[in-house]
């Protein structure tokens, strides 16, 4: 997988374009800076615009070409990123650090993602907010992005019952339409997920 993501990585582009996700920039917009955690955050088109607006940020990948990327999208907007590499699905998180939370398109395994999602939970201070945006299970007949694997698509369900220790905000499944780069154009089915710890 590592290999997979270095190799998309490694192009002078910004696949996913250089603009930050809409829902994320929107709540990003919508509160005050803070500390914010970027696991699976590639080429850091979310948390460079997140540093734009003064958060502090975390990234974390297992894409050294990603990490290079989003250094460089970082260099060109004169802000700094914290930019960690690793799996996912390994990392053991400090409690009560972060006041946000951000996941962009990042679909880990069904067998690891419980796990991870409690590890981000415990990441997070108190009313900290986990904001994502991932692809859900329909969006294997679809042809604009996303695992082709039935096991890594999320249901607004399954994000129900993970993040049940926490105050569900947002966990809205809808067919919309993607602008964001090569990979991720065209009308797909994403969940838009808001939680708060």
């Amino acid at each position: 997988m590592k290999e997979f993501w270095d190799e998309r990585f490694r192009t002078e582009e910004f696949i996913y374009g250089e603009h930050p996700n809409e829902f994320i920039a929107e709540f990003i917009d919508g509160k005050k800076p803070g500390y914010g955690f970027f696991p699976g955050e590639g080429e850091g088109r979310n948390a460079v615009y997140a540093a734009l607006k003064g958060w502090q940020c975390d990234c974390f990948d297992f894409s050294e070409e990603g990490r290079n990327k989003a250094m460089k999208l970082a260099r060109k907007y004169d802000v700094s990123l914290t930019y960690d590499l690793g799996d996912i699905t390994k990392k053991s998180l400090p409690e009560n650090q972060y006041d946000a939370v951000f996941l962009t398109f990042l679909h880990i395994h069904e067998v690891y993602r419980p796990q991870v999602h409690r590890e981000l939970i415990k990441a997070l201070r108190p009313g900290g907010h986990i904001v994502m945006e991932v692809f859900d299970k329909k969006q294997i007949q679809m042809n604009t992005g996303g695992p082709k694997s039935i096991e890594m698509l999320y249901s607004p369900e399954i994000l129900q019952e993970d993040f049940r220790d926490t105050h569900i905000i947002k966990n809205d499944l809808d067919l919309r339409y993607l602008e964001e780069g090569a990979h991720h154009t065209g009308e797909a089915y994403t969940i838009q997920f808001i939680a708060r710890k």
